[in-house]
């Protein structure tokens, strides 16, 4: 060990680190303008918050922000959840999505939400809808679309159902406003 690099020994910890599944969240320059204090502060204030009444300091951070790294903190917070066996009592952590995530998000959460309630998880289905419909992208509205077209869970599929209907509403009613 001693005739590694710097760059080697850190890898090196990294990797049994990583075999030890800690809980921890690696981050990567995960933000613009923002050091470690600042994105406690961020996943403080996102497990808090909702998206009917968001906290009001949330859009002032978000919005210093380089939005693909936000995701990327998001995603990082959603897989250190799941990791963890998705305890109830921090689904803040993938709510943080419908706050700061865009189509990677998407892209993780929709098998997970499609999968959950065959593995007794229907509530946390119905609060990855929300997820999705709080993305609020083309991407995220299609995949909501998909669940309630094709998902064999008649319950999850109605909630879907009727966010897209919502949606589409919406959309109408924005497009007639133009």
């Amino acid at each position: 060990l001693g005739s590694l690099s710097g760059g080697e020994a850190a890898r090196l910890l990294f990797a049994r680190l990583s075999v030890q599944e800690p809980n921890v969240l690696v981050l990567d320059e995960p933000t613009n303008h923002l050091d470690l204090e600042a994105i406690e502060a961020l996943v403080e204030i996102l497990a808090f918050t909702s998206f009917d009444a968001p906290y009001a300091r949330l859009r002032e951070g978000i919005d210093t922000c380089d939005p693909a790294r936000l995701e990327d903190l998001a995603l990082g917070l959603f897989h250190l959840w799941v990791g963890r066996g998705a305890p109830g009592k921090e689904d803040y952590c993938m709510m943080a999505l419908g706050h700061l995530g865009g189509d990677r998000s998407v892209g993780v959460l929709t098998p997970m939400v499609r999968r959950w309630p065959g593995e007794s998880a229907h509530a946390r289905a119905v609060k990855g809808l929300d997820v999705l419909e709080a993305i609020g992208t083309d991407f995220a509205l299609m995949q909501l679309h998909g669940i309630s077209v094709k998902l064999k869970f008649k319950g999850l599929k109605k909630k879907a159902a009727l966010k897209v209907e919502d949606k589409r509403w919406l959309q109408l009613l924005y497009s007639s406003n133009s």
